[in-house]
């Protein structure tokens, strides 16, 4: 075993410690806000209920991936907060190895073991292990994008630019933030290589990997909810609510009308 392989699988051991050590030995958060919404989503998926808030009432409100996450944990173990906590420690360990990857790539050895070093020992990142919330799952997914997209752009290929793709689709379904990513890599690819034409077809390739991860979701929405919903409704809540003076930047209501006349319409057609 080399060099590399041996500090590899220390990394991963010492972030799966402080990772373990958290969430076995340290007070958690309680399960409301987001995290009620995950865990009620998935449990209600693993109990054969759909992806709904209220049984078998389709939700719009949340991205697919983490409540999925959260249900097949929930299928195999029960409804079990620690499980969840113990592959999210998992989870966040692996995420370090990707991100050792991720800097060997852009720099060097060197480089990619000081980052996941700094990965590992992170106390945000230790701390999100414990909670029901989708960060430590996106950041996974998003480490394999960067990775996969890094050596596209190195190698020139189409494959590794599919793949990328398809990726950016499954972090997408996890954070829907991560929707308008292409417009920012067509300008990378721009100022990187200008517009040529194999500058264009990796793009295009890029984003139809994307669009067909994000296609059977978009159509269930736009089957429930009669609306063009790619990923999840409330993306723009947060950027209204802090911009809306009344309030100073604390949500305040139940529920939106638009959210009330999307949660209707789907009760009707189970109806």
């Amino acid at each position: 075993m080399n060099k590399g392989k041996k500090y590899l699988i220390l990394i991963f051991i010492l972030a799966l410690i402080l990772r373990l050590t958290y969430v076995l030995f340290f007070p958690q958060l309680e399960i409301e806000s987001d995290a009620l919404e995950y865990d009620t989503i998935g449990w209600n998926l693993a109990s054969g209920a759909g992806f709904s808030l209220d049984p078998r009432v389709p939700t719009p409100v949340r991205p697919p991936m983490y409540p999925f996450f959260l249900s097949l944990i929930y299928l195999i173990f029960g409804h079990s907060y620690l499980t969840v906590r113990l592959a999210q420690a998992i989870v966040g360990a692996l995420t370090c190895l990707v991100v050792y990857w991720i800097g060997k790539e852009i720099f060097d050895e060197g480089v990619g073991g000081a980052t996941s070093l700094i990965f590992a020992l992170y106390p945000a990142l230790i701390g999100y292990t414990g909670s029901l919330l989708s960060e430590t799952l996106f950041t996974f997914l998003l480490s394999i994008v960067v990775l996969f997209l890094v050596r596209a752009v190195k190698n020139r290929s189409s494959k590794l630019f599919a793949v990328s793709g398809a990726f950016l689709g499954v972090a997408t379904l996890c954070r829907s933030a991560m929707i308008s990513f292409p417009l920012f890599l067509l300008m990378g690819l721009w100022i990187l290589h200008r517009l040529n034409v194999k500058t264009i077809v990796h793009f295009l390739v890029f984003l139809l990997a994307m669009v067909i991860v994000l296609a059977p979701w978009t159509l269930r929405n736009y089957y429930y909810f009669h609306t063009l919903l790619p990923v999840a409704a409330k993306g723009g809540q947060e950027l209204w609510v802090g911009s809306y003076v009344p309030w100073d930047g604390k949500y305040q209501g139940s529920e939106t009308e638009p959210l009330k006349s999307m949660r209707e319409i789907s009760a009707n057609r189970i109806g």
